[in-house]
């Protein structure tokens, strides 16, 4: 039988962002590759990170698809070009939140973890359900056996290609805003990591990037197993600022660790992810800023991401503590994202309930767009603010003192996101705009769908025929939202 697999990273984009949005292919679509491949069956992988045509493929006997939600809708375009023999599966970020919608789409969909033996089940077609999930996987292939797929992915970058590992599945945070909120975490066998750190030592000089978010639960564990091989390759990974002690430090910086990831979400919220049950704003901000000082002492490129406007945030205070933040850590690069309240998740949940939800398509689930109602803030506010924060980010960053190579990487990461929220802000002179922002219309304005025809390039009049077709609705139960025929 003939296996294709296929990640989608990307909306149409240009080079520049595609060759940012490739270095995020992940691990699990390499495993199934692996697994598949192992089992026998011919393999096809591929990932489309926005250049190009989207893959062909020559009638597989099973496709399997992992894309997140603003992505979904070319996924859906994927799967309606293959032929009635094939049985298209879909995994990952969108088949989570959004399992009943994949159906109209996909044969079967997996909406949880996957293990070998599921894979496998479904190569078979074994299974008797159009939905499955399975228990976390305890192993997952090596890199040693990813690195055919590792180069298909990235064999063309000429500079600039990450390698995307794993030390552990699952979250355990508990975040509301997550889709892993409720995903139990479990460590990978270290035997695994340490055989892949010695077979990428001698292999490649490039840096690797863990793609799971709490390495920081067993830090110790991983450093032990990277000081055992003598790993010396430019690393990265995220983690949550309690766990980085003084001598942790020290460790990541004898093992070359150059990037970390760090969650504050909000001045006046998760508390606990910087080591402090309950405080006050300011008392986070401290803690916040004295930790982070420590830590720029030994890792040179830190991100602090933020969700603005969080529910608990009002008045000037959160606004000033972020400026503060941006202004007198420039080093620092601080990452503002508009809260999305993904599908099946606390947060969604909660602000359905309270009628706060935008019937917005899931294309716009990515930063620059606002897809909730603001709590404490008009709409208008929230997002001048966010300009303001993006703006200040540009400009602190401009006068800090850091290495060409991470100036490098930061422009990388940082182009072109700026513009979308600039763009929002002038639109929302518009009559419909403030109606649709306010929650008093479901009627998306015309602004939207011109974005939707940039977002989605040439596949956008294909995209929103589908869409049409089968009632496509982010909200249960909401009206079915009208599509001018100017749009169409």
């Amino acid at each position: 039988m003939n296996v294709a697999v296929l990640e989608i990273t990307s909306l149409p984009t240009s080079g520049l962002k595609s060759l940012t949005a490739r270095q995020f292919t992940s691990v699990f679509p390499q495993a199934i590759a692996c697994w598949a491949k192992a089992a026998g069956y011919d393999v096809d992988y591929q990932v489309y990170s926005g250049t190009g045509p989207l893959p062909e493929f020559n009638a597989p006997d099973i496709l399997f698809v992992k894309t997140t939600s603003q992505c979904s809708v070319l996924a859906y375009l994927v799967a309606a070009r293959q032929p009635a023999k094939t049985l298209t599966v879909i995994g990952g970020p969108h088949a989570i939140c959004h399992p009943e919608e994949c159906l109209n789409h996909f044969d079967v969909v997996v909406d949880g973890p996957c293990n070998k033996e599921l894979i496998l089940t479904i190569c078979r077609r074994e299974h008797t359900d159009s939905v499955l999930h399975s228990s976390s996987p305890t192993a997952i292939p090596s890199v040693k056996e990813r690195w055919p797929f590792i180069q298909a992915a990235q064999g063309r970058l000429p500079f600039f290609s990450v390698i995307g590992m794993l030390s552990s599945v699952g979250c355990g945070n508990g975040c509301a805003f997550c889709i892993d909120w409720n995903a139990r975490w479990n460590a990978l066998p270290l035997k695994l990591l340490e055989a892949d750190l010695q077979f990428l030592k001698t292999h490649t000089r490039r840096p690797i990037l863990f793609q799971d978010p709490n390495v920081g639960r067993h830090l110790d564990m991983v450093l032990d197993t990277m000081e055992s091989v003598g790993w010396k390759n430019r690393w990265a990974f995220e983690t949550d600022l309690q766990s980085l002690t003084p001598l942790r430090l020290s460790r990541l910086k004898r093992t070359n660790c150059v990037g970390i990831g760090i969650g504050i979400e909000s001045w006046t919220d998760y508390g606990r992810k910087v080591g402090l049950s309950q405080c006050t704003p300011q008392q986070k901000y401290a803690r916040v800023t004295e930790h982070l000082e420590q830590v720029k002492a030994h890792i040179p490129l830190i991100t602090a991401n933020m969700m603005w406007p969080n529910d608990t945030d009002e008045g000037d205070l959160p606004v000033e503590l972020t400026k503060s933040l941006i202004r007198d850590h420039a080093d620092i690069w601080c990452v503002l994202n508009f809260p999305t309240a993904y599908n099946r998740t606390p947060l969604h949940k909660r602000l359905k309930k309270e009628n706060r939800l935008l019937p917005l398509p899931l294309v716009f689930q990515v930063n620059g767009y606002i897809s909730v109602i603001p709590k404490h803030y008009p709409t208008n506010e929230a997002i001048q603010k966010f300009v303001e924060f993006e703006i200040a980010s540009e400009t602190a960053r401009k006068k800090a003192k850091q290495s060409l190579f991470i100036k490098f990487v930061s422009w990388i990461y940082k182009h072109g996101t700026g513009s979308t929220a600039q763009r929002l802000l002038a639109a929302m002179d518009q009559k419909e705009m403030k109606l649709f922002h306010e929650g008093r219309s479901k009627v998306i304005p015309q602004w939207y769908w011109q974005e939707y025809r940039q977002l989605l390039g040439p596949y956008a009049k294909a995209a929103l025929a589908l869409e049409s077709r089968t009632a496509f609705t982010p909200i249960e139960n909401a009206d079915l939202i009208h599509i001018p025929q100017s749009a169409q």
